[in-house]
């Protein structure tokens, strides 16, 4: 029954009078099914002003950003051509976009007061803390063998400690100064013994009111947005003789990562891996798991093999922040309008894109800041070997814009992974697998191009859905809302009108499993998230080694590496060896596919 309604789909005039938006992921990015007249470009002189005009220079939208987009409203004039409606939308994605205006690393209370450095105990004993103390205690001395001096001291030297840590790894420090939280008993139980003690709003509010009167901190204040419940904790960094003392200490080049003294660092999620729980019914995502140690599973069983491993991996995530910072990147001619806002919002914010004087090739180019380089790894379900991808900001931008990219001034190429997961099945299940893994349901040369084009959309999505999926009924009832997505998306709402029953999507779903007969073993069991797993290790492991044999910087975006266009060669043979390295695909070969050259 279904296929008669996918007959209906005809070949219909898309993207020269028609463009739809996409999505974006992770961003806060979604403008559903919005059409915009003509091919869009951005204005990009936003020093003030943030426009996005179409061919003939209607403006499509414009607003009023201040440098501090946390702060001010968005100003906009929509025009006569674009429905309240549709500015709505926009305007959402900019305000949900604007609450993750600064990122920042969490204040580290499990620390203990023997492992902070000598050099920062010397400096707070012997300068801060002294002059800090008549603010501490209210113009009172108190005496010298007092429990609350010590106890001041110590939380004083905490609190150094961790804005070296913030300056090092160049984030704010995210401080919370609500008293719920720290009297919260669960909390509380993330906090080791030691200091315990210290973990006190009235303490901590102190000692941050001491340090922001005497102008040694700067301060970003927290907010909470009465509309959603949703906020952002206050931001802090060090300023004036503070920062210059934390960067003689950072330069002199004998201050220990704290890595390599406290364990209680290792074992927490944090900027670089993010560890989240099993998604329950109602959530987005998985809620992140702050101990890793405890609420996790690894595959040792030894507390100090689970520690090895998580230091090994944050090491890794640490050497290639270290080689990206160290890379040139230049974005040039966004190619999309989700591309053109996202650059905009991007370089708007002064931490991610710098605009760059003069144009390459006739087109604006920014460079990308540290900030928007950085990436971390995110495991899923709970466990150390699913998910593990690696995320950056720099992915969000769509693959045409990424083949725009500019390493240390040379061109890039796109190296994919050629339908990776439905691959890695077969592999596992020890068949090689040559054929188009999408190619049901449409002939290339004999159906229309928009049919082909759609139906292959759908069907990768349903792989996808049916590999995640933990049972048939949620992956019939995600396959119904995929189908009509796509069709949407491609302008073919008529046609996903008439997809309104779980029969159409559990006949498709079926006879495209049927398709992949050898491998339904792994059907509708979420083995999609170990697949990923295995993809984050072979592009990773990639990565590192281009670097350390090559000196050759790398971007990873899931299953595909962006590398230097002269070393893609040499990038691909390393990527072949690592896939046939990986146990689990017993030696198979992997199929690559170069972007540039699926271009011409």
């Amino acid at each position: 029954m279904f296929l008669a309604i996918l007959n209906g789909i005809e070949k219909k005039k898309t993207g020269d009078d028609v463009f739809m938006s996409s999505y974006l992921d992770d961003t806060g990015f979604v403008v559903s099914g919005c059409e915009f007249p003509g091919e869009l470009n951005a204005a990009m002189d936003l020093d003030s002003i943030t426009s996005i005009i179409d061919n003939n220079n209607n403006v499509i939208f414009a607003s009023l950003l201040d440098r501090d987009p946390n702060i001010n409203d968005v100003i906009s004039v929509p025009p006569n051509n674009f429905s309240p409606g549709r500015l709505d939308k926009v305007l959402d994605m900019l305000h949900r976009h604007r609450r993750q205006y600064i990122r920042a690393i969490f204040f580290k209370f499990n620390i203990p007061y023997c492992k902070i450095p000598d050099r920062i105990r010397s400096y707070v004993d012997s300068e801060l803390f002294p002059s800090l103390k008549p603010l501490l205690f209210n113009g009172k001395s108190p005496s010298g063998s007092s429990v609350s001096v010590y106890r001041y001291r110590e939380l004083l030297n905490l609190f150094v400690l961790n804005l070296y840590e913030s300056y090092r790894c160049r984030v704010f420090l995210a401080v919370r100064r609500n008293a719920g939280f720290y009297s919260d008993s669960e909390n509380k139980k993330l906090i080791i013994k030691p200091n315990h003690r210290l973990f006190s709003i009235t303490m901590m509010n102190k000692v941050i009111d001491a340090l922001i009167s005497k102008d040694l901190v700067f301060q970003k204040k927290g907010f909470i947005d009465p509309d959603t419940g949703i906020g952002l904790v206050s931001r802090y960094y060090a300023r004036n003789d503070l920062l210059k003392e934390i960067q003689r200490m950072y330069h002199d080049g004998r201050m220990p990562i704290l890595d390599d003294v406290v364990e209680n660092i290792i074992r927490a999620s944090d900027e670089r891996v993010l560890v989240r729980d099993t998604k329950r019914k109602g959530e987005r995502r998985g809620r992140a798991i702050p101990n890793i140690l405890e609420g996790v599973a690894f595959p040792e069983k030894t507390k100090q093999g689970k520690l090895a491993r998580l230091k090994r991996i944050k090491g890794e995530i640490d050497e290639i922040n270290k080689f990206l910072r160290e890379t040139e990147i230049i974005l040039v001619n966004p190619q999309t309008f989700n591309d053109c806002v996202y650059a905009a919002l991007l370089y708007v914010q002064s931490r991610f894109l710098l605009k760059l004087k003069g144009t390459h090739d006739g087109h604006r180019q920014y460079l990308m800041l540290d900030e928007c380089k950085r990436v971390h790894r995110v495991f899923n379900d709970a466990s150390i070997t699913m998910g593990g991808r690696l995320y950056g900001r720099f992915q969000q931008f769509n693959w045409k814009t990424r083949l725009n990219f500019l390493m240390n001034g040379e061109q890039v190429e796109l190296i994919d992974i050629s339908s990776s997961h439905v691959r890695m099945l077969y592999h596992m299940c020890g068949f090689d697998f040559k054929d188009d893994a999408y190619q049901f349901l449409f002939e290339p040369g004999v159906d229309t191009d928009i049919r082909c084009k759609i139906v292959r959309k759908i069907n990768k999505k349903l792989f996808q859905t049916i590999i995640n999926a933990r049972s048939f009924d949620s992956a019939v009832r995600s396959a119904l809302g995929s189908i009509k997505g796509v069709l949407k998306k491609n302008n073919r709402k008529d046609i996903a009108d008439q997809f309104n029953s779980l029969k159409h999507a559990e006949e498709w779903i079926c006879r495209f499993a049927e398709f992949h007969e050898k491998v339904k073993e792994y059907f509708y069991t979420g083995q999609g998230i170990f697949l990923q797993y295995i993809e984050s290790e072979i592009i990773k492991n990639s990565m590192l080694e281009l670097w350390r044999n090559h000196k050759v910087p790398s971007l990873p975006v899931h299953d595909e590496l962006i590398v230097p266009f002269s070393k893609r060669e040499l990038a691909k043979g390393i990527i072949e060896k690592n896939y046939r390295q990986q146990k689990e695909l017993k030696g198979f070969e992997v199929e690559l596919t170069f972007k540039r050259d699926e271009m011409i």
